[in-house]
């Protein structure tokens, strides 16, 4: 990760390199997000989101960001 930034829940992630294996294991590990544009990710939950769902969240992608590096 380069650099994050955002507004509220909205958050860009910029990457060095190419955020497509990382949008396909988030998705693997239940977690939806997208492209923002070059290297980076947008991570977009809805305003009304439970404590216990925000966890999930930062668990699945903290998986993803593993299954990435691990390849």
């Amino acid at each position: 990760m380069m650099a994050d930034g955002g507004r509220g829940l909205l958050i860009g992630v910029q990457l060095a390199n190419d955020p497509t294996a990382l949008i396909q294991a988030g998705f693997a590990e239940g977690v939806v997000v997208g492209p923002a544009g070059g290297n980076t990710i947008r991570i977009a939950p809805p305003l009304i989101i439970p404590s216990e769902e925000i966890t999930e969240l930062l668990a699945g992608l903290t998986r993803a960001v593993a299954r990435v590096k691990a390849v």
